[in-house]
């Protein structure tokens, strides 16, 4: 078939044509949704958990500041010595594969596990759950994606004012965001 005679069929059954379309387009856009919906929530969610990592290492970055400790040399308004906030900057870590306890300790610190959460201060870190972590033997990547996932959780409830009961609900709720944080590093 050739242009000319695609072009005389077209012109012979252009009404048939429009009827068509109008009756396939809208079950073509109802599957196409269907099938892409998925699809865009979970670009949504991958979105929204980059711009909660992107907001707690920005409000790190503009938290990091010097504090004066004062010199009793010194007069009262002279400062001599400049020390920055430890706890803001990302810790040092000797030995990726295996952390210490104070290693755990200030990563915990770092991601504000052991800081008291508004609506969740009974899930505060404490020396029995480093220890814990400790114990587990994980390398500091595994570490840094538990604490994130608990962080980004833990933040998430205190904006929502959802109270979570236990370190196990958290937990469990922690694991939907390293299946989503998993995800996102494998793209």
């Amino acid at each position: 078939m050739n242009i000319k005679e695609t072009g005389e069929l077209i012109a012979q059954n252009w009404p048939f044509l429009i009827a068509t379309i109008i009756v396939v387009s809208p079950i073509i856009w109802g599957l196409a949704s269907l099938y892409y919906s998925g699809r865009i929530e979970t670009l949504r969610e991958q979105s929204n958990l980059l711009k909660e990592q992107r907001d707690f290492l920005e409000r790190k970055v503009r938290a990091i500041e010097t504090i004066k400790i004062e010199d009793p040399t010194k007069s009262y308004d002279q400062y001599s010595h400049i020390q920055e906030i430890e706890s803001l900057s990302y810790p040092p870590i000797s030995n990726p594969q295996k952390l210490s306890k104070n290693e755990i300790r200030k990563l915990a610190n770092f991601y504000e596990l052991t800081k008291s959460w508004k609506s969740n201060p009974h899930l505060k870190m404490k020396d029995g759950d480093i220890a814990y972590w400790f114990e587990q033997g994980l390398s500091e990547n595994e570490i840094k994606l538990e604490f994130e996932s608990r962080r980004i959780v833990l933040e998430r409830a205190d904006k929502s004012n959802q109270v979570i009961d236990t370190q196990g609900d958290l937990s469990y709720l922690a694991q939907k965001i390293q299946a989503e944080i998993v995800k996102k590093n494998n793209r």
